[in-house]
């Protein structure tokens, strides 16, 4: 009688522990698609400003009129690379 009655109790304990870990994981699971949705709109909202600025660089470096110090190229040169990054 012991023996079905420890049996009866491990079968509902680990029925009951089954539906709170159902529960324990729904807000787990919405704050992990939230947390998603953020990365996406932000890297979304960030490629457009970088790729303004990208080819405000190539334009500017394309431009014979324009003659640049040393130091004018190698800032052009480290916007392009840290834009494209």
């Amino acid at each position: 009688m012991l023996i079905i009655v420890c049996l009866l109790f491990l079968v509902i304990a680990t029925f009951a522990g089954h539906i709170l870990a159902g529960r324990v994981i729904v807000p787990i699971k919405n704050s992990f698609f939230r947390q998603r949705e953020f990365v996406a709109d932000a890297s979304h909202e960030l490629c457009t400003p970088l790729s303004v600025m990208l080819t405000s660089v190539d334009a500017i470096r394309t431009d014979d009129e324009n003659k640049f110090s040393p130091f004018s190229e190698q800032v052009l040169d480290d916007m392009k690379v840290k834009s494209r990054r």
